[in-house]
C-alpha cells in the first residue's frame, strides 16, 4: 500500500466516530510512547516535536474502539512497567535481539487478547519517519484549525 493511499485511507477512517489507533513512537535512543489516537499521523508528529529525541520510527494497528484502545494502551504499560522512565515513555536497548523482540511481541500479543484478531501493523521506518516531519513542519501555524497535520508523502 502507498503511502499515499495509505493517508487517504486513515483520513477517512479517522473521521468514523469509532475509529481508534493503537500507536508505538520509537526515538533513536531507545525511547517509546505508546498510546491510541483518531490521527496516527498527527499524533506521531506532535510526539515528534514534543520529544528531546528525534522520533525515527513508528507503527501503528487499527483497533477500533476506543474502549477496546484503551485497554490496549492499559494492558501494554503494565507490561512494560519495569522498563517505565517518566510520564508515558519506556526505554528498549535495541542493540539487543531479546529487547526488539520483546517490544513486538508484547505490543501483538497484548492487542490480540483484546481484539482477538492478530494485528496488522503499518509502519513507518526513519525514511517515511522524516517525510511525515518534513510535510508537518511544512504545514503553517495559521492552518484553519490552527494545528499542524502532517499528510504522509
Amino acid at each position: 500500500m502507498s503511502m499515499t493511499s495509505l493517508s487517504r485511507d486513515l483520513g477517512m477512517v479517522a473521521h468514523a466516530i469509532h475509529a481508534v489507533f493503537l500507536y508505538a513512537a520509537c526515538t533513536e535512543d531507545g525511547f517509546v510512547k505508546v498510546g491510541i489516537s483518531r490521527t496516527p499521523f498527527e499524533r506521531l508528529y506532535q510526539i515528534h516535536c514534543g520529544s528531546p529525541s528525534p522520533v525515527r520510527a513508528a507503527q501503528w494497528v487499527y483497533v477500533g474502539s476506543l474502549n477496546k484502545g484503551r485497554e490496549i494502551e492499559k494492558l501494554v504499560r503494565k507490561e512494560w512497567d519495569r522498563r517505565h522512565t517518566r510520564g508515558e515513555w519506556y526505554r528498549f536497548d535495541y542493540s539487543q535481539e531479546s529487547e526488539k523482540r520483546d517490544f513486538h511481541d508484547t505490543l501483538s500479543a497484548v492487542y490480540e487478547v483484546v481484539t482477538n484478531t492478530a494485528p496488522a501493523w503499518e509502519k513507518l521506518g526513519p525514511a517515511k519517519m522524516e517525510e511525515l516531519i518534513k510535510a508537518g513542519n511544512a504545514i503553517p501555524r495559521n492552518a484553519p484549525n490552527g494545528r499542524r497535520v502532517p499528510k504522509a508523502a
